[in-house]
């Protein structure tokens, strides 16, 4: 009786932890600067949470910048939301030359419910649809941060023409190099997946097929054609440095391949000072290349 007791109240506490994870996670990540919500009501500076609606899911959106610049679309990570790249529409000096459009993934922020099908392939027709609705007078660049950066590999592939450049940042993309993540089956499971919030239940469903849908993209990598710049943490431990050269070797038809390795960078490349520079300097080293 004794030991019911204590496992009863050791299953107690792992839900109530879980339930703190999930609810304080997105917060302590920093995937909510809810100091800049504020400033951009106040400035103006983005339309706050534009719908893009499309018959299999409403896309939610903040655009900043001049509409009739060089668009880029931003793609974050899983699990994370549209304010991964909050930094960026602080940079005003950015307004003037990008039309600066970061989304919600389905599943993620305010975006719909997970899809049926989370896979990368899922996903980026999806939002390929979303870029086409705009009709740009340019095309756009895409930069995908972590698994933004694979599906901003599989947007590209699967319409080679719509875009211009892609920045894919601290992306994982070889799957030999996806960890084992055996636990991930739990979260799918009575009475765990309870205590997940919609962003969370999002990620695990799409990092749990993540290294079955990298082995379908290795088939996909040859038809990228445009520009790319490969941007990536030394330091990083959850997306080892590797997934760089990986990348680099499997773009055999794009007419320029950039690497820009960061010293002294982990993974949360967007999150931090050193991290956020590099991605500027990115910007430029795009930029650079479009107009050679």
């Amino acid at each position: 009786m004794k030991v019911i007791r204590i496992l009863f109240y050791v299953s107690l506490s792992l839900f109530l932890l879980l339930l703190l994870v999930s609810f304080f996670s997105p917060y302590i990540l920093g995937y909510y600067d809810v100091t800049f919500f504020r400033s951009i009501k106040r400035k103006n500076a983005g339309q706050v949470f534009s719908v893009f609606h499309h018959p299999r899911c409403d896309i939610s959106y903040v655009r900043a910048g001049e509409q009739n610049s060089q668009p880029v679309i931003l793609l974050h990570g899983s699990p994370g939301n549209w304010s991964n790249y909050s930094f960026l529409y602080k940079e005003y000096k950015l307004h003037h030359k990008y039309d600066l459009i970061s989304i919600d993934r389905p599943g993620f922020g305010r975006s719909c419910d997970a899809l049926a099908d989370m896979s990368l392939q899922s996903q980026a027709y999806l939002l390929n649809d979303f870029v086409k609705h705009f009709h740009f007078q340019q095309k756009p660049i895409v930069l995908g941060y972590s698994l933004g950066g694979p599906l901003a590999v599989q947007m590209a592939a699967i319409d080679p023409e719509l875009f211009s450049a892609l920045i894919l940042v601290a992306g994982s993309f070889d799957p030999e190099l996806e960890p084992r993540q055996w636990y991930r089956p739990l979260f799918h499971m009575f009475p765990f997946n309870l205590f997940l919030v919609k962003d969370l239940k999002s990620s695990n469903t799409e990092l749990w097929r993540h290294k079955k849908d990298l082995q379908m993209l290795k088939y996909y990598w040859p038809m990228i054609q445009c520009p790319v710049v490969i941007v990536q943490g030394l330091n990083d431990i959850l997306v080892p440095a590797e997934n760089a050269s990986f990348a680099k070797s499997n773009l055999i038809s794009s007419n320029h391949v950039h690497t820009l390795y960061v010293p002294d960078e982990n993974h949360f490349i967007p999150f931090t000072e050193n991290g956020r520079n590099a991605l500027l300097q990115a910007f430029f080293i795009t930029d650079s290349l479009l107009h050679q």
